[in-house]
C-alpha cells in the first residue's frame, strides 16, 4: 500500500520497486486463492538504474487474477518479465 501511496504520483520510479510490488501482489493473491492457482513469475535481465513510470505493469497481472481465475477451478498463470539495454518485455500467460 506504501508504494501506491508514496510513488504512484511520480513521473517514474526505479524498476526495482515496480517489480517488488508485483512480488508482494502476486504473494497477495497467492494466499486468496491458495492451491487451485498455479503461478510461476520470472524476470530476467538487470533492473539497476532502469526506471518505469509508476504502476504501469500491474494492470495486466490484475487482469490476470480478476478474470482469467476461477477459485473453484486450477489455473496456471505465467508472467515472464524480460529487461534488455532499451525494452521490457511483459508476458502473462492463463491457462485452465
Amino acid at each position: 500500500m506504501r508504494y501506491v501511496f508514496n510513488d504512484s504520483e511520480k513521473n517514474f520510479v526505479p524498476l526495482q520497486d515496480e517489480i517488488a510490488y508485483i512480488h508482494n501482489y502476486i504473494e497477495l493473491q497467492q494466499v486468496r486463492f491458495g492451491n487451485s492457482v498455479a503461478l510461476s513469475l520470472d524476470v530476467s535481465g538487470n533492473t539497476n538504474a532502469k526506471k518505469i513510470a509508476p504502476l504501469i505493469l500491474i494492470p495486466f497481472i490484475e487482469n490476470a487474477f480478476k478474470h482469467g481465475v476461477n477459485a473453484e477451478e486450477n489455473s496456471v498463470i505465467r508472467i515472464n518479465i524480460h529487461i534488455s539495454e532499451k525494452d521490457l518485455h511483459l508476458q502473462v500467460l492463463i491457462t485452465k
